[in-house]
């Protein structure tokens, strides 16, 4: 071998390998491929996390349907009452409804800072866990506290042992022909809704009232038929119920469920999605016969 060659080959194995790296052009594609990934990673957490809430939520309404069985099995069959200390379906007092002693919670959602309002109410000894009360996914917090969390999210169908019979602040009195104190009352349980989850805007009482398809009371105020409490539609434009035969569903609706505070005027009855949701959940009510 000679010089040449030698110094060549010497050069060859001495020589830095050429550096390798991406272009702009290959770098920005693999940020577009990364950010791709992360949207579809975070919209799969985000459904999970909303999937998650969902369930718990359901359990919840399970514990307070099994309460709700227990306490009538104690009761001679009476379920727990539904009583308002309060109404005016005309002009809402500053406090809103609430619920009186002797009902299965006590107090207003909206209101309520103390506990004492879910302790107090005759479910508690059989659903005793606080946290059963509140839907995950109501982020609502106490009025004139905004920083408490609102402790109760759910509400108990008035036909199911509320008044028979009210009189408000000025003497007027109405009768709810609906009611029913019993469960033995209860004609095809599988398709009467007892605890929903309420919309955070509408909650006040225990109560969640709703008018019966041909009640000549739809069309007082609201000029036809309106919601007078709104169901949540915080599942995915959904609201979780359970029924008198202890089943709990969600009930998806047709259109959302963001309303302002005057009980009377919910909701556009002129919106045909709206009319159907409402017509929906009046078929989980009781008969008139």
């Amino acid at each position: 071998m000679n010089n040449t060659d030698e110094s060549n080959e010497r050069s060859r194995a001495t020589a830095v390998p050429p550096k390798c790296g991406f272009t702009l052009i290959e770098l920005l594609v693999a940020i577009a491929v990364i950010a791709v990934l992360a949207s579809m990673f975070l919209g799969s957490l985000s459904l999970a996390k909303s999937t998650a809430h969902s369930i718990v939520c359901r359990n919840n309404l399970r514990n307070l349907q099994a309460g709700w069985f227990m306490y009538a099995h104690d009761h001679n069959d009476k379920m727990p009452p539904n009583k308002l200390g309060s109404w005016n379906f005309d002009t809402v007092c500053v406090e809103g409804y609430y619920d009186a002693p002797g009902s299965w919670a006590l107090g207003n959602a909206r209101m309520d800072a103390l506990l004492s309002s879910i302790r107090g109410g005759v479910l508690f000894p059989y659903s005793a866990s606080l946290g059963v009360y509140h839907c995950p996914t109501d982020k609502s917090k106490v009025d004139l506290h905004p920083e408490l969390a609102r402790i109760r999210s759910y509400t108990l169908a008035y036909f199911m042992n509320g008044d028979k019979y009210l009189s408000d602040q000025s003497g007027n009195s109405e009768a709810f022909p609906l009611v029913k104190e019993k469960t033995g009352q209860l004609r095809n349980p599988s398709m009467l809704f007892v605890f929903l989850d309420e919309s955070e805007q509408t909650i006040e009482g225990g109560s969640f009232f709703l008018h019966y398809q041909g009640d000549p009371a739809e069309h007082e105020s609201g000029g036809g038929p309106h919601w007078m409490n709104v169901p949540s539609d915080r599942h995915s434009q959904g609201c979780n119920l359970s029924f008198a035969d202890g089943h709990v569903a969600r009930q998806a609706w047709r259109a959302p469920k963001k309303d302002d505070l005057n009980p009377t005027m919910l909701s556009d009855p002129a919106v045909a999605a709206d009319l159907q949701d409402l017509r929906k959940l009046q078929s989980y009510m009781p008969a008139l016969r």
